[in-house]
């Protein structure tokens, strides 16, 4: 699974997935407003922590297959 996920993401220019990702944990982050900075750190590393796997094998798959439209 390694090689393959490493082969992938080798295919994929990065900066899409950076995008992707920040932007999956903004929302996540940002349902409700947090208190404070504390609050803040506490969700992202929540986001960080549960995000799965499959998501991203998902989030490759499309974006290697829209590739010529990018």
């Amino acid at each position: 699974m390694t090689v393959r996920a490493n082969t992938l993401a080798r295919k994929i220019s990065r900066p899409l997935m950076d995008f992707f990702f920040w932007d999956y944990c903004k929302e996540l982050i940002y349902k409700t407003l947090p208190e404070d900075a504390e609050d803040l750190e506490t969700k992202l590393r929540y986001v960080v922590w549960v995000f799965e796997e499959d998501v991203m094998e998902n989030v490759q798959r499309n974006l290697l297959r829209c590739k010529p439209a990018l």
